[in-house]
């Protein structure tokens, strides 16, 4: 990457590696955003302003940018509208993961109407986990290039409309093929809310937020099941309904969701661009240009990067590779709960589906405590982050790995008749408590140990994390039945002990393997050119 002035940055065009590649979207993308800054921030002489806009003469070009602390600028929005876009982003996180654990408690109706095996039952929940998976490889670097609205309306109508074909099902084929695609839609939920966060809030702010984003992701999980429990256990209502409350749910939710204003910085401001541009009548894109415009990688490029980077990283960096597999592992135990208190609850303690749904409040339970329990993580970590880095952010998850494996001996060792039911939902409360700790723990840690490459280190994370967790959900019910409840948990506990010991070899070691890394280098010296974003973000926030 060279530079021929302070505000046009140049690439120079030769065959680049994969990782190379990378460095280049990433510079490209901070310069612009560093060049922007500065810009708003000491307005050059021969610039102007204008509804919020900065318009700064170079040669035929003119730079749009915004002005500091414009209305316009995601990151100067006022406090509520943030709050607002946050709660909307969140809503449809909320909705797609009510999908999952909803139509878990509804399998028994649903194979017995469809005429499914138990297996094919069970894959309509994988296979759903499945696309949430798959999808954000690719939407991923549309969401970069489109920006983040279209991606919210699109797939949010889809999402919505593919409950319809699931409602009419009258066979396993039919049903297993729109539950796939709708996870893909349901995606967005997860990997372009993150997105959004990083658009309208700056750095020192997103503590909470994320922490909220992964308590929502838990809660839909754990509610769905309680409240469509009910729905289940009424013979003239059963899955059919289950899906129908869900289609007037999300409707109501829908035109919010599809009202959600644009966030991503580069795509609003080469959108004033092209408006400025068909104001001039100008035939030519060499008058008014977004910075970004300048070097923009072409829309198959960034899928491409989307879609290889966090497989690469998944097998060339092994901090990447172990805390994916240990997030895999916890939120697979979180799906086979999901799958295993039917089972467990009505098997051995003869609950009818009602009283099951009550169980799941064992989940709401651990998931509100561990959510209460990072507070004092961010304590922790504001308190030690600068002796520590990165691995001040695995305290909670220290504690929440012991926890896990604990809490799957205690919940399968507790699940006998003669036992009251009431020690193996706290063996589900503690379960549960370890994987949000886990899921938050390795979220922040990632994306501190990899800054400018978060997303493609969360991205190789969530695929192999819901690729893994969607597997379990397939062959929970099969162990259950060969090992029995009691073993079938035990397994989990022994991995979970085994997988326990990787946040404390990385609070110890993780510089010194992080030093061994093919970015440490890269990461040094864009993290150099980051901190001046920061600052910057913070002064306009």
């Amino acid at each position: 990457m060279t530079h021929n002035d302070d505000n046009h940055p140049v690439r120079v065009v030769t065959r680049k590696s994969l990782f190379e590649q990378e460095i280049d979207l990433i510079d490209n993308d901070i310069l612009c955003r560093q060049q922007s800054r500065k810009n708003a921030e000491n307005p050059p002489k021969d610039s102007w302003q204008e509804d919020g806009f900065l318009y700064t003469r170079d040669g035929e070009t003119i730079w749009v940018d915004f002005t500091l602390r414009s209305h316009r600028d995601p990151l100067a929005f006022p406090n509520r509208k943030k709050w607002i876009i946050t709660c909307v982003a969140f809503t449809f996180s909320m909705a797609t993961n009510w999908n999952t654990g909803a139509y878990a408690i509804g399998e028994r109706s649903l194979q017995r109407d469809l005429g499914g095996t138990a297996l094919e039952t069970s894959a309509g929940f994988a296979i759903y986990v499945w696309g949430f998976a798959l999808f954000p490889l690719v939407l991923s670097g549309l969401s970069e290039d489109m920006g983040r609205r279209p991606l919210y309306v699109v797939t949010g109508l889809l999402f919505w409309l593919f409950f319809f074909p699931i409602i009419k099902a009258r066979n396993m084929s039919m049903l297993l093929a729109f539950r796939f695609l709708q996870g893909g839609m349901g995606s967005t939920g997860a990997s372009v809310v993150g997105g959004t966060l990083a658009d309208v809030w700056v750095t020192s702010e997103r503590g909470l937020k994320m922490s909220l984003f992964s308590f929502v992701c838990f809660f839909g999980n754990s509610i769905a099941p309680l409240a469509m429990s009910w729905v289940e256990a009424r013979p003239d209502l059963e899955w059919r309904w289950i899906q129908w409350i869900q289609v007037i749910l999300f409707g109501v939710c829908l035109p919010f969701i599809m009202a959600i204003p644009e966030t991503r910085e580069g795509v609003i401001l080469r959108r004033q661009a092209a408006r400025k541009r068909r104001a001039a009548g100008a035939t030519e894109q060499g008058t008014y240009m977004a910075r970004s415009e300048a070097n923009k990688p072409k829309l198959v490029d960034l899928i491409k990067a989307s879609s290889l980077r966090p497989l690469w990283l998944l097998f060339t960096e092994p901090i990447v590779l172990f805390f994916s597999l240990w997030a895999a592992l916890a939120w697979g135990v979180f799906y086979a709960l999901t799958v295993s208190i039917p089972l467990i609850f009505q098997g051995l303690y003869d609950f009818d589906v009602g009283r099951t749904g009550l169980v799941y409040l064992a989940l709401i339970i651990g998931t509100f405590l561990s959510f209460c329990f990072n507070f004092y993580q961010e304590h922790l970590y504001r308190k030690n982050v600068a002796t520590r880095g990165p691995e001040a952010r695995l305290y909670a998850a220290m504690l929440g790995g012991v926890c896990f494996a604990v809490g799957c001996f205690l919940y399968a060792w507790t699940s006998f008749p003669h036992v009251t039911y009431i020690a193996p939902c706290i063996g589900i409360t503690v379960v549960v408590f370890g994987i949000f700790c886990i899921y938050v723990g390795v979220f922040n840690f990632l994306a501190d140990s990899y800054t400018i490459y978060a997303s493609s280190a969360l991205s190789a994370q969530s695929a192999l994390r819901n690729l893994v967790a969607g597997s379990f959900a397939l062959f929970t019910r099969q162990l259950y039945n060969n090992l029995t409840p009691r073993w079938g948990t035990t397994l989990f506990g022994c991995l979970a002990t085994i997988l326990a010991v990787i946040p404390f070899i990385a609070f110890f070691y993780g510089p010194k393997i992080r030093a061994h890394s093919n970015f440490a280098k890269t990461l040094a010296e864009d993290q150099r050119k980051r901190e001046g974003i920061e600052l910057s973000e913070e002064v306009i926030a």
